[in-house]
């Protein structure tokens, strides 16, 4: 993207990727890795420093690609976390020699309250927080689940996206928004023209310490929510 013309050039193909989709895509918090998630051929790790244009594979002790992945993320210790829809939620452990040398797969069979999970995050206390296809919230605090299941019939519990600041919880769901106040546990959602939102899913928020937020929609673009506006 060019800083002066806000116009995408194109560079050159990345070596090393194989010809299938990119599910989603991570820079590393020390900035030297740009991690990316393949739809069905395992993850791949793109060296900045390098200063080309080749990327490698991640290098897993595993017998076959993570299926139905969702999205990527770096915990606060450089653990990659993979939701996937169909299989639970997978973490690849770093070592203290910096390689992901051993996974771990959380699944409705060691206590999810399902196998399809959409988003992961972590907050500020370095809690995962997990957004379920269906199965509402899940927080994941040393091991232990805490359930988040919003009981209300024009509500659904589909979770697409999660952000969060030190008053808010801000959620992604099929119809719209849902904002949480994590003092008092009240959510209120906020959907539809008088918000000035459409009416349909929310694939990603992301927001600025002024409580701004940008909104990111499948196929409404983007909008720019205005704290003092309410909108």
């Amino acid at each position: 993207l060019e800083h002066d013309t806000h116009s995408l050039r194109f560079i050159s193909p990345m070596e090393g990727l194989p010809e299938t989709k990119i599910q989603d895509m991570a820079l590393s918090r020390d900035k030297r890795t740009l991690y990316i998630l393949t739809m069905d051929e395992g993850i791949f790790a793109y060296k900045i420093s390098a200063h080309n244009m080749k990327a490698e594979p991640l290098g897993l002790d595993m017998e076959n690609p993570i299926e139905g992945p969702q999205q990527l993320f770096e915990d606060a210790d450089g653990n990659l976390w993979i939701p996937t829809f169909g299989n639970g939620l997978y973490k690849l452990v770093r070592d203290q020699d910096g390689a992901f040398s051993s996974w771990i797969n959380i699944s409705e069979r060691s206590g999810l309250p399902g196998d399809n999970v959409k988003f992961v995050m972590q907050d500020r206390e370095q809690n995962m927080w997990l957004g379920m296809f269906g199965t509402g919230l899940v927080r994941l605090v040393d091991e232990a689940y805490t359930y988040y299941f919003l009981d209300h019939p024009d509500i659904d519990n589909n979770f697409h996206a999660i952000y969060m600041n030190q008053q808010e919880a801000w959620f992604g769901t099929e119809t719209g928004l849902i904002r949480l106040d994590r003092a008092t546990g009240d959510y209120h959602e906020l959907s539809g023209p008088e918000y000035g939102l459409p009416f349909g899913r929310v694939t990603a928020i992301s927001g600025s310490p002024e409580g701004e937020l940008w909104i990111g929609t499948r196929g409404n673009g983007i909008f720019h929510w205005d704290p003092g506006q309410e909108r």
